[in-house]
């Protein structure tokens, strides 16, 4: 015999089974929490095993990943706490997981605290497996561009002393920077092929052991990766904190020093260095304005604002590359710019952009359906971390755009055999017209 039901209850079973399933689906997306003791304990852990790699301010160092801004709210906001767990308890290099559970845990409440969540009752588990069912909220992380800035330390608001070095410093031009003087180190690599090659040789394997101790400068601390540029004897160094200071190569006596005071809510990153032409030094700095110095004084010349469409994500990881009276440098987005990054040029003279180059192909132009369909909007990457190159024979500027940093939606063909999925121009290195772009 057939059993019926009646409608009421189906409709009532239904009911229980759809709140049953609004109910798990709750549980699958709590929010992670933490209380403020494991957040203000996880603030001393930080300070004592992950600050020096990371930053104080969780802003990373060099290659090393920042634990703040968009960049980090880009890779783990609405992701499950385990997965951004798991990346913590594989520090400190060479020493994983050797620091008890609920060190690693208070960490990442600190972490998570400093990103902009805020503390509440409930703490945060010390097991993966718990973790595993706990979001993190895109919406509750901060955009990271709000760290105090360095503060001005450095200023020496023009000359210190009155130097002879400065008063003999000759303007750079075209051809010594094609061939620049055997006491010069013009460009970032020496020379502007990139080649890195000194032709001094005074120092060699037989007398390099007798070489002492001249004298010795301490930069502003923080994350300094740059090569200064050497001119006429004086030695210009770019270093954290955004400062640049001139130097006597012989005595190490300072000449002047400059510090950009950064645009509200910018923090400083590290450099790579500035680039020297004609009478001035530019350097591009952590709120992505390049400016120019007169080098003889330190004083301001030009400063040009970077137009970045209301983007607040680029960095400059490089330092400029001088072709044709033009520095030309490439910005840095990773994965938070949609759209990618791009490579322009600035006229030394004007301060005025002159030309820019997308590193990612926008549709419908030279290589733009090499992203598998993607819309531009989904595409990301070609980062520009070190600086160009130029061969004057041929005018041309050479640049080595990052590989994307989303593979995925490039993994399966697209139906059209126009479109491809090379993914231009990352990972590739273009040659561009000096002049043009």
């Amino acid at each position: 015999m057939t059993r019926r039901h009646s409608p009421r209850i189906i409709l009532s079973l239904a009911a229980l089974l759809a709140c049953n399933t609004l109910l798990f689906a709750a549980e699958d997306e709590a929010t992670a929490s933490f209380t403020a003791a494991q957040a203000n304990a996880g603030m001393a852990g930080y300070a004592q095993h992950c600050a020096s790699c990371h930053g104080n301010e969780l802003e990373g160092f060099g290659l090393v990943p920042g634990l703040s801004g968009s960049f980090f709210a880009s890779r783990w906001g609405d992701k499950t706490a385990d997965q951004l767990a798991s990346n913590v308890n594989r520090m400190p290099p060479g020493a994983e997981n050797s620091l008890d559970r609920s060190e690693y845990t208070e960490i990442l409440a600190y972490i998570l605290q400093h990103n902009g969540m805020n503390a509440r009752g409930d703490s945060l588990p010390d097991e993966l497996e718990a973790l595993a069912s706990l979001n993190i909220p895109r919406s509750a992380l901060g955009d990271g561009n709000t760290q105090t800035p360095a503060p001005l330390l450095y200023n020496s608001e023009g000359p210190l002393v009155s130097s002879s070095r400065l008063d003999s410093l000759s303007p750079v031009t075209d051809a010594m920077l094609l061939n620049p003087p055997t006491d010069d180190w013009l460009n970032w690599r020496r020379t502007r092929n990139a080649f890195g090659h000194s032709p001094l040789n005074q120092i060699d394997k037989d007398n390099v052991e007798e070489l002492q101790l001249a004298w010795s400068w301490a930069l502003p601390q923080g994350e300094n990766m740059m090569t200064p540029i050497v001119h006429d004897g004086v030695m210009f160094a770019y270093s954290y904190g955004d400062v640049l200071q001139a130097i006597d190569a012989a005595t190490g006596e300072l000449l002047w020093s400059f510090q950009r005071e950064l645009e509200d809510g910018r923090a400083p990153g590290m450099k790579k260095g500035a680039a020297i032409y004609d009478d001035k030094i530019v350097i591009a700095t952590s709120d992505i304005h390049l400016i120019a110095l007169n080098a003889k004084t330190g004083t301001i010349e030009w400063d040009h604002k970077v137009d970045g469409g209301g983007e607040d994500s680029f960095l400059f990881r490089s330092a400029p590359l001088i072709a044709n009276g033009k520095a030309i440098i490439g910005l840095t987005g990773r994965v938070a710019v949609e759209g990618g990054d791009f490579i322009f040029a600035v006229d030394m003279e004007t301060g005025e952009e002159v030309w820019r180059f997308y590193t990612i192909a926008r549709p419908d132009e030279p290589g733009g359906n090499s992203w598998n369909g993607l819309p531009l909007e989904e595409r990301n990457g070609g980062s520009i971390w070190i600086p160009g190159s130029f061969d004057a024979d041929l005018n041309l500027v050479y640049f080595g755009p990052a590989p994307t940093y989303d593979t995925n939606p490039l993994r399966q063909p697209h139906p059209d055999p126009n479109t491809t999925r090379d993914a231009l121009y990352t990972n590739s290195t273009v040659a561009l017209d000096a002049d043009t772009g």
